[in-house]
């Protein structure tokens, strides 16, 4: 499984990590599972979720939002 962490999760769907959280908890992201402290998330909950989000007619950012957080996945910072 090819999966995000809660911070790159927040990065890719423009937003925050209490968000992110908030979704996981509510189990608005399919598929994520919980290991220990850490969430993992799958790549394409977050495909899914900017595809609703984006609607027919918005364009833009959201959907390549994944694409640039691939490019520069390793200088993602992580939390500690």
């Amino acid at each position: 499984m090819n999966a995000l962490s809660v911070r790159e999760a927040a990065v890719a769907l423009h937003s925050t990590t209490k968000w992110v959280y908030d979704l996981l908890y509510a189990g608005r992201l399919p598929g994520a599972v919980k290991s220990g402290r850490i969430w993992r998330i799958p790549r394409e909950a977050i495909r899914e979720r900017t595809a609703r989000a984006k609607g027919p007619r918005r364009g833009g950012r959201r959907g390549r939002a994944l694409d640039r957080l691939e490019s520069r996945r390793g200088r993602v910072r992580r939390a500690r």
